[in-house]
């Protein structure tokens, strides 16, 4: 097989070369309404038709316009595509210093190419701001919630619990080694009726969960309004991010999720799955049981260790194999709760 040449960079060049020039972007704005003639265009320009021509000639020539039977200037394919990507150019644009200093490369190439739909919303610049919009969207959700979420916030644990009765559905997603803090952990437990609603939620079929290897962005959305977050160079997260109740952004979001769910695994499955291996291995048994004081080397590779805690997938399985819990009598549904004991 012959190696690979560069790209044709001199071609590239050319072509950014002529969509740098503002008249000859608006022609091709023009003509993505309808098809136009020389003089209907540089009446809408208001420039001379000698100008509008040359501008013509060189988007013909760059193969982004032709014309049709009638002799109007219509856009090629080409045209049409570049044209579909210059929202994603403008985002990048307008929100430089966001995109430099937040890590969005993350994203599904999916995603990322059409990155210009968050355009439509406006920017969430600080951790406050973000955790009032997350609230108002949970408040105001009717039917259906959707989350990817790495971290707790005690402050959205109420607006979900009310959320959930009244049977919004909610569909989760968080990384295999997401940690619980300790003292939200210890809240849930002298709050236990939060745990009660969350258990029979799941009983009822309210709450699906997958989880994946990591997550490169946070999403709280209803059917009404999203929340986007990115995290920062070093994967943690400011939550300064985007904001909108506009369809498209909506719709941008909703794709999102559903890639991200598409490649994740049912939570419950992965917990029972966890809990089977380490309870035959008894080295593994051993050192979970022991942990923090044990060296926690085998339990790395299992997602249960963390930053030298436990993950909350890692919690539930001790909890399991405290209480010596065959792997085959456990209900996927039930292990929030059994975590909370």
């Amino acid at each position: 097989m012959e190696p690979r040449g560069r790209p044709d960079f001199e071609k590239l060049c050319n072509l950014y070369f002529e969509l740098s020039n503002e008249e000859r972007l608006e022609i091709l704005h023009l003509l993505a309404e309808r098809p136009r003639n020389l003089t209907g265009l540089s009446n809408e320009l208001d420039i001379r038709n000698q100008q509008c021509s040359r501008h013509l000639s060189r988007l013909t020539e760059n193969a982004l316009i032709t014309k049709d039977v009638e002799g109007n200037q219509i856009l090629t394919e080409v045209g049409v595509v570049i044209l579909r990507f210059q929202p994603t150019m403008q985002f990048l644009t307008d929100h430089q210093d966001y995109a430099n200093s937040h890590r969005l490369s993350g994203l599904p190439s999916r995603s990322l190419y059409s990155l210009g739909s968050l355009g439509k919303g406006s920017v969430t610049g600080n951790l406050n701001l973000s955790l009032f919009t997350i609230e108002r969207i949970i408040n105001e959700a009717e039917e259906r919630l959707w989350e990817v979420t790495g971290e707790f916030h005690l402050n959205t644990i109420r607006p979900r619990n009310e959320a959930l009765k009244r049977k919004v559905r909610l569909c989760s997603i968080e990384p295999y080694d997401m940690v619980m803090p300790g003292e939200i952990r210890e809240w849930f437990r002298s709050n236990t009726e939060y745990v009660d609603v969350a258990h029979d939620s799941r009983y009822e079929g309210l709450i699906q969960e997958r989880v994946v290897p990591r997550v490169d962005y946070m999403l709280h959305m209803s059917e009404k309004e999203a929340l986007v977050t990115f995290p920062l160079p070093d994967g943690s997260y400011d939550y300064a991010g985007f904001t909108s109740k506009e369809e498209e952004f909506l719709s941008w979001c909703q794709s999102l999720f559903q890639e991200t769910w598409a490649g994740g695994i049912d939570k419950g499955a992965k917990i029972k799955e966890l809990y089977s291996w380490v309870a035959r291995d008894g080295e593994l048994s051993e050192a979970l049981m022991k942990f923090p004081g044990a060296d926690s080397s085998p339990l790395e590779p299992l997602d249960i260790v963390r930053d030298n805690e436990l993950t909350v997938m890692g919690e539930i399985v001790r909890q399991f194999l405290e209480q010596s819990i065959p792997p085959s009598a456990i209900d996927d549904s039930q292990y929030w709760k059994s975590m909370m004991r």
